[in-house]
């Protein structure tokens, strides 16, 4: 099972139909918000993830259109495969993992929890907002 959390802008979603139309500039723009929001999510999530063999840490990662699958090992060297398998358009990223004990990490009852993955996407959330409204206050 992928764990993932989404995150999703009314501003993208409001201007997806008009966005082939768009100047390169920018979709450049764009597109660097959302790396820029994917980098600073699997950096959070990695930083607080519970450590015991590493496996889990390693394995969140970006994928995108362009970049899909991810080869990581935990701390004996064991390599794994960390595929979402996920069909992403252009515009989109997506930080997860595919380590099938990550839901109960993320959701630990007696611990209540470490959400590591939630809480890194709504520290993320506020942020990249802003950079969307900066670009689109630069278009309009």
């Amino acid at each position: 099972m992928d764990l993932r959390y989404e995150i999703r802008s009314a501003d993208l979603t409001r201007i997806s139909k008009k966005f082939d139309k768009l100047d390169q500039k920018i979709k450049d723009r764009i597109e660097k918000a959302i790396n820029i929001t994917a980098l600073n999510i699997q950096a959070d999530a990695q930083t607080n993830t519970p450590v015991v063999t590493n496996r889990l840490r390693s394995s969140i990662h970006i994928e995108t259109a362009q970049k899909q699958g991810h080869i990581y090992s935990d701390n004996k060297g064991k390599s794994f495969d960390g595929k979402l398998k996920l069909s992403l358009p252009k515009y989109a990223a997506a930080v997860g993992t595919n380590v099938e004990y990550a839901m109960s990490v993320e959701h630990n009852n007696r611990s209540k929890g470490f959400h590591f993955m939630l809480n890194a996407s709504k520290m993320e959330q506020p942020k990249f907002n802003k950079r969307i409204e900066k670009i689109l206050k630069d278009v309009v």
